[in-house]
This record gives structure tokens, sequence and C-alpha cells, in this order.
């Protein structure tokens, strides 16, 4: 009996280490089906030795030395376990922290008015405003869209919505619903994003747009004409076009619409409508209070635009006709890529520079990306020496920073503390006071990531919160 409880003992004291390392290496790794089942396992054989020892007579303790032992291994596994998940629950050190902040930023909305026809895009905004309070005047980032069938039941919603609370705060709602999957509304809370606050993207004029067009109408026609499962409602804010194909006035003066036919562009607040499924269909694009802008005054605005590039647009990267990204470190010197080679949607760049303020440019490097190709994410020179470039994958899952320190002649990648090469999605440095600041995505888009700062130029980063 006495041989038996010692091996009960240790049999015990052994699940206890082994369930407790398990859950430590599942708060800092992940794996819920790998780690859970020898959980249980080891649960179940702690449970039944724990219950043999309490229903056998426990005998005096003879041997103090070894019960401290056994004692000391209890204390010292709870101890360094338990430590290494509270360190898992510290943001950026484990799966447990990232769990940790979707409960504190995410929130499910049931989605009562799901039907698009009966109460429109202020049925959604009703839902989550009842549930989230969401501000009076509301903006979208980059593109708000509403999918559903042919009685308006509403399959998927997907936008970034951001706007200021009754403290003046700005709050983004990053909005994903798929009725596949869930009958509720995934809000991602309190991210970032560029909130410039342009009343070319305010929500609203989506509303107003829909309420004078005949989407309705169309989605049934549509119906008797193609078998379709879906149509989705596209809204991306005040828009240019420069084809009148599709387009369809619901308020203001239609025939601004019909001088496009001697060029030029009309812009307004626009709403697609269009079915996913077949993109061979043009989208009816109803949009409200066209305004047209002749060939010539585009070629005026142009000038305008190219006359004032050296004093409007000098510290910030911008993009020429071509999608070319440029910088202008004063009137005269300035920086862009040109595309040397593409393949399968990547690029082989160059860096150029001007001296002139445009006039002419010299290739001063052919490989500024050390070898790798992707897409150009931008460029910034802090002075005519240093600066830092950025490349993406295509599909935007990842990208990397390079730095220079001699005017872009030669560049090295920049390595960021526990960011392996493709985890994370770099955005391009953004200067606050004295230090440059990176925010760190799982890919573009996220509103949430981890933080570095720098204090010395690029040259080191470190750590600095959650966003």
């Amino acid at each position: 009996m006495k041989n038996k409880r010692l091996v009960a003992e240790s049999l015990m004291i052994l699940c206890y280490i082994f369930v407790l390392y398990h859950l430590s290496a599942l708060c800092r790794y992940g794996g819920v089906k790998r780690h859970l089942l020898w959980m249980l396992l080891g649960l179940l054989v702690f449970c039944a030795t724990l219950i043999y020892l309490l229903i056998t007579d426990t005998p005096k303790i003879k041997n103090k030395t070894a019960f401290l032992v056994k004692l000391m291994s209890l204390i010292g596994a709870t101890v360094l376990f338990t430590s290494n998940i509270i360190y898992s629950a510290i943001p950026y050190n484990g799966k447990l922290a990232w769990k940790i902040q979707d409960l504190i930023h995410t929130r499910e909305v049931t989605l009562t008015h799901n039907n698009v026809f009966d109460t429109g895009i202020e049925g959604i905004l009703d839902d989550l405003t009842a549930a989230l309070n969401l501000p009076e005047k509301l903006y979208i980032a980059e593109q708000f869209t509403v999918d559903f069938d042919g009685t308006g039941k509403i399959s998927a919603i997907e936008g970034f919505l951001y706007g200021k609370d009754e403290n003046d705060q700005t709050r983004t709602y990053l909005i994903s619903y798929n009725a596949k999957k869930s009958k509720k509304i995934y809000v991602n809370m309190d991210g970032y994003a560029s909130a410039d606050f342009d009343t070319d993207s305010l929500l609203s004029p989506m509303i107003d747009v829909l309420a004078l067009a005949n989407w309705k109408e169309q989605v049934a026609e549509w119906e008797q004409d193609y078998d379709v499962s879906s149509y989705q409602l596209l809204y991306l804010g005040n828009r240019s076009f420069e084809i009148k194909d599709g387009l369809v006035t619901v308020s203001g003066d239609s025939s601004e619409i019909q001088k496009l036919n001697a060029g030029g562009s009309v812009k307004g607040y626009e709403v697609s409508l269009h079915m996913p499924e077949l993109d061979t269909v043009t989208p009816i694009r109803y949009i409200a209070n066209p305004k047209y802008t002749s060939l010539q005054e585009q070629k005026e605005q142009e000038q305008t635009d190219a006359s004032t590039k050296n004093s409007s647009g000098i510290g910030k990267c911008d993009t020429d006709e071509d999608g070319i990204q440029y910088f202008y470190l004063t009137e005269q010197i300035g920086w862009k890529f040109k595309i040397l080679d593409a393949a399968a949607g990547s690029r082989f760049y160059g860096l150029q520079k001007t001296t002139d303020g445009g006039n002419t440019w010299e290739m001063i490097n052919e490989d500024p990306f050390v070898g790798n190709i992707g897409v150009s994410e931008g460029l910034v020179f802090y002075d005519e020496n240093n600066g830092i470039i950025g490349l993406t994958c295509a599909g935007q899952d990842w990208s990397n920073l390079y730095r220079t320190t001699d005017g872009g002649n030669t560049f090295t990648k920049i390595e960021f503390p526990g960011a392996a090469t493709g985890e994370f999605y770099f955005d391009m440095p953004r200067k606050d006071k004295d230090q440059l600041v990176v925010l760190a995505r799982s890919e573009a888009g996220d509103t949430t990531g981890v933080k570095y700062v720098s204090t010395d130029g690029g040259a080191t980063w470190n750590k600095a919160g959650d966003f």
C-alpha cells in the first residue's frame, strides 16, 4: 500500500506539472488542438490519482526530506509556469495577449434589421448605434459594402468607419458580417485609421443617394434576366468618373453626365449596384449632383498642380499620373522610383534623383530593395542622406522597410525586434516630434498591431505598445 501511494503521489505531481506546461505553451504560442488533448489526458490522470489518495489512509509524514522535495516541486512548477502565462498576457509576448486584445476591442452586435429592402443602410446603423453608441457623423476609410440576395436579405457587410464621439475623441469601427458564419456583426474598435475627416468620405450621402435611386427596381429587373445569388451596394464616397457607362443621376443636372462625350470628368457622391458573380454586366452607378470638369479645366488644374508641386508637395510622398511614387525634400532635390521590370503583379524598381526640381532625373540605384521585388509602399527622406523606402507583396500580407544613410545610393533592410520576415505589414514611418513611429500589422488594413519607435533616425527600433 505504501509503494502504491508513493507512485500515486509522484504521478499526480508529474501530471500537475505536465498540465501546467501545456497550458503555458498554449498561452504563449497557441495551438488549441495540439495542447488541449494532452491537457485533458493529464487532468484525467491527475484527478484519478487525487481521488485515490483521498480515499486511502493518509500515513504520517516520516521522511520530511522527501515531503519537502515534493512540495518544492509543486511550488516551483506553479511559479515558473504561472509566470510564463502572465508573461504571455503582456502585449506582443504571446497568443494570450492577442486574445485579450480581441476581448477588449471586439464587440458582437446582433443584426436585427437584416433586410436592406425594408430598412436600408439606416437599419444596419441603428443596430450598431444601439450597441456601440456610434458618433452622429461617420466617415468611411476606403469603402463600405453590403451584399444581399434578391429578397433583400443581407448576406455580408464590410466597412471601416470612423468619427468623433461626444468627447471629441476619434473612434474607429472595423465592421464585418457574414451570414453564413454568424448572425452577429463583428466590430473591431479603437484601431488605427488615417482619419482626415474629409467631406468626400462622409457616410451619410450613401443613405441620401439610395433614398433617391431606383435600385430596388433594378434588382427586381436583374432577377428576371440573370441567375445570380448575390447583389452588392458599394460606396466609395465622392468619386470622379471619366466615362458615362452605368452612370445614373439621382439629383442635380443630368446633362452634366452627357458632357462626358466631349471628354473630361464628373464628380459626385456615388453608390454602385452590381452583381459580383457577373463582372461582364456594367454596374449601375447612382450619382448625386454630378459636377462636370472639361478637359481644358483638367489641363489647367494639372498645370496648377505641377506649378505648386514643389511648394505644396515638399516633405510628403506623392504619386504621379503613371502611378510612380516620388518625394521632394526641397524645391530642387527629390527622389522617385522607376519600374525596371514587372511580372505577376510584382515590380523591380530603380531609384532616381533630381537636383533641378524634376527637369532631369539621374538613376542612382538600380536595386534599392536589395534584390527583392513587389509593390512600392512609399519613400521619405529626412535630409539629403537619410531616408526610408517600403516594399510590400502584391497581396499586402507583409512588407519590409529599407533605410539609407547615403542619399539613396545604398539601402539596408530594417530589422524590428520580435518581427520575423514576412510576419508583419509595416506602415511607412511617420515623424512624431523627435522620434519616428512605425505601425506593424498582421496584414494591410488591420486596425490593431504593434507600435515601434526610433529615436536615432531609424537606426534602431523598440516596441512602444499597441494601437
